[in-house]
C-alpha cells in the first residue's frame, strides 16, 4: 500500500509529516528526508518550543565526517499515512531543516522509491509480498518483471 508521496525542495527529497508532543497534539510540517541520519527527527529549537517539546536529555551526535556535537534530545510523536509512533526527537540550537532519518523509516516500516521526480513511501509488508511473488528478486532487488 502507497503510504505517502514526497516532492524534491530544489535537491532535497521532502516529505510532509506531522509532528508533536503528543499523539493528540500534530501539526504539521515538511520534512527533508536523510538517509544520513540515523535518528527519529531532527527539529529546530524554534518549532521544538512551537510545539511545547521540551528536551528531557543531553545526547552526543556523531556526523558523517567524525565529528562530534552536543544536543538536547526529546520524545515525541510523528504520524504519516495514518500511523502515529513515539521516537526521540532531537532538538538542533542553530538548524531551519526538520530532518527525518533511517529510525523514522524503520519505526514507520516503510520502503523508499525515489527517482529524479518522484518520491514514494510504501508499507514494507507490500514489498515483502511482490518479493514473495517473485516480482522482485530478494537478494539482489531487481525487478523481473511480472509473476507469471
Amino acid at each position: 500500500m502507497l503510504v505517502a508521496t514526497g516532492r524534491y525542495n530544489g535537491s532535497d527529497p521532502v516529505l510532509k509529516i506531522s509532528i508533536g508532543p503528543d499523539p493528540e497534539n500534530f501539526q504539521q510540517f515538511d520534512a527533508i528526508i536523510d538517509t544520513g541520519c540515523t535518528g527519529f527527527l531532527s527539529i529546530p529549537s524554534a518549532v521544538a518550543g512551537h510545539l511545547n517539546i521540551k528536551p528531557d536529555h543531553a545526547q552526543q551526535l556523531t556526523y558523517a565526517d567524525g565529528k562530534t556535537h552536543a544536543a538536547f534530545g526529546a520524545l515525541g510523536y510523528a504520524s504519516i499515512g495514518g500511523k502515529v509512533h513515539e521516537g526521540t526527537i532531537t532538538i538542533e540550537e542553530h538548524s531551519v531543516d526538520i530532518l527525518l532519518g533511517i529510525d523514522f523509516l524503520r519505526r514507520f516500516k516503510l520502503a523508499i522509491f525515489m527517482t529524479s521526480k518522484h518520491i514514494i513511501l510504501m508499507d514494507e509488508n507490500e514489498l515483502e509480498k511482490l518479493q514473495q511473488m517473485k516480482v522482485i528478486d530478494q537478494q539482489a532487488g531487481v525487478l523481473d518483471g511480472p509473476p507469471p
